[in-house]
């Protein structure tokens, strides 16, 4: 090809392919010219290696719904015989005539709290093959979101009194935050988090809670004076199974899936979520919202 204006534009035409193809948009169709030339074995190539990529997304998608479909069904079948277990567990333990020995009581709690731990976690994967799936079963309903925050944290007073936690909530008395979405699923996100605060809280410990109301968004900050998160894991945390190395240490409880389920929530609503921690100093959680 000798025309150096047409070589321009064919390379112009291929390096456009090779950015969009870069971008992940696979829908190029790639056209070859009606005579063979220089750029040919070229755009052959890059046809070749497109439809590949679209072959591999499509065996991948595959896999992952089976993934889930498998995760979804195991779940279930769990569920009734750790329900059963539990409740068997429970009654051995509050009956006061079994005359249990000091080991056999200590052999029991540890069976019981691997029972709930293991509840835990068949609830998550069941709550992330929902979300994976774009499955959200509850209805949305206008709720206040400042009423719903105040309740979470009463809820959590008691917790947080195990540990001496003080608790800061810092709401305007009469603020109102009102939006159209899922009750359950919102209370749950911030059950999550602030759960966490708590749990890698140190003892006598603090964990603030603040909301702010702007025209557009609702922002919520959650912080505490725990464990906080090694730098290096850090990018990490919102990961499925993820738990950073420090807090398996401070505790055995946890599935890893509960910042990923959160973030999942967040996003489905608009918003986003990130953090700032230091190791030893603690943590604080933003959740912004917008107000629709």
């Amino acid at each position: 090809m000798a025309n150096p204006h047409a070589i321009k534009k064919r390379l112009a035409g291929l390096i456009s392919v090779l950015n969009k193809v870069a971008g992940g948009d696979l829908s190029q169709n790639i056209r070859l010219a009606k005579t063979k030339d220089e750029f040919t074995p070229l755009y052959v190539g890059l046809r070749r290696v497109i439809e590949a990529m679209r072959h591999q997304i499509v065996r991948t998608e595959l896999i992952n719904k089976r993934k889930s479909q498998f995760f979804t069904t195991a779940a279930h079948e769990l569920r009734t015989p750790l329900g059963n277990m539990r409740w068997s567990l429970e009654t051995i333990l509050d009956d006061e005539s079994a005359n249990l020995s000091e080991n056999a009581k200590i052999i029991l709690y540890q069976a019981y709290d691997s029972s709930i731990r293991m509840t835990q976690l068949v609830n998550d994967l069941l709550t992330v093959s929902k979300l994976e799936e774009g499955y959200f079963v509850e209805g949305k309903k206008l709720i206040d979101i400042c009423d719903v925050i105040r309740k979470t944290v009463a809820l959590f007073s008691s917790d947080a009194k195990k540990k001496s936690v003080t608790l800061k909530l810092l709401i305007p008395k009469n603020k109102h935050c009102k939006r159209l979405m899922e009750p359950f699923f919102f209370s749950e996100a911030i059950n999550n988090i602030l759960s966490n605060a708590i749990k890698y809280s140190k003892m006598q410990g603090t964990v603030e809670i603040a909301v702010e109301k702007t025209r557009r968004t609702i922002k919520l900050r959650i912080s505490d004076t725990g464990i906080g998160i090694p730098k290096n894991e850090q990018p990490n945390i919102f990961t499925k199974f993820f738990r950073a190395t420090n807090a398996k240490k401070h505790t055995k409880q946890g599935t890893g899936l509960g910042l990923y389920i959160v973030r999942e929530y967040i996003k489905k609503w608009g918003g986003r979520i990130w953090f700032v921690s230091k190791i030893h100093k603690g943590s604080t959680f933003f959740v912004e919202i917008p107000l629709q």
